[in-house]
């Protein structure tokens, strides 16, 4: 379990904070090693975990503010819209179906 996030994702925040986007959806935010810079950065994060574990890891070291503990699949959790999202090592997990309904919801 490393501590630091991949250094794609410091591009990521500074592309969102050049455009002005602080509404992020995190879905499957695991245990923040890269979600981290984002809540140090953004305005309004709404995370989506399904691993309870890995929610107690983000809220003993990142945030306490989890929004949702489910599978992306579920999804969505709500009507709002978010102006970016950051998605990492996620999408090869689910099947086919699975992946439609996530990026279609």
């Amino acid at each position: 379990m490393g501590a630091s996030a991949f250094k794609f994702c410091y591009r990521i925040k500074d592309f969102f904070l050049e455009n002005n986007i602080s509404d992020i959806l995190i879905p499957g935010i695991g245990y923040g090693r890269n979600a981290k810079i984002f809540y140090n950065n953004a305005t309004n994060i709404t995370s989506v975990e399904i691993s309870k574990s890995a929610i107690e890891l983000v809220q003993k070291n990142i945030s306490k503010d989890i929004k949702y503990c489910g599978s992306v699949t579920e999804m969505p959790f709500d009507p709002k819209k978010y102006k970016g999202i950051f998605c990492y090592s996620l999408t090869h997990l689910l099947n086919r179906y699975e992946k439609k309904h996530f990026i279609l919801n």
